[in-house]
């Protein structure tokens, strides 16, 4: 009977795990923070699906993330509605840099650091 008991509270988890889950990636929604530790000025942020080859437009727009500066970025990509995975690319003393495979659905914040002259990030 406890054997029994326990399956089917594993199963009512299970599906409350796979219904947050697709709740999640419904969602329109992905914003998330940038925090800039890498040295320099980030001059330019540019985020789209990993399923698509082009970059979306540059979303820090006229302004630009200094060191040390943070951006919660209000990210809705209405074309993407689903979709969680994202790249980002930034730019910093004319050099681009990306990153892929960002889980924007659970990811809250992505913070850009130098590291042996490259660009490294966590996310968190």
């Amino acid at each position: 009977m406890h054997r029994r008991s326990f399956g089917l509270l594993g199963l009512l988890g299970l599906a409350f795990v796979a219904t947050s889950s697709v709740a999640d990636a419904q969602r329109v929604d992905r914003n998330f923070t940038v925090v800039n530790h890498t040295g320099s000025t980030i001059s330019h942020l540019f985020v789209s699906p990993t399923s698509v080859t082009t970059w979306g437009p540059d979303q820090l727009g006229t302004n630009v993330l200094p060191n040390g500066g943070s951006l919660s970025l209000q990210f809705r990509p209405r074309n993407y509605r689903g979709q969680c995975v994202f790249d980002i690319k930034v730019r910093i003393d004319g050099h681009d840099s990306s990153v892929s495979g960002i889980n924007l659905c659970t990811i809250n914040t992505v913070t850009f650091t130098a590291e042996d002259g490259h660009v490294a990030y966590t996310a968190e």
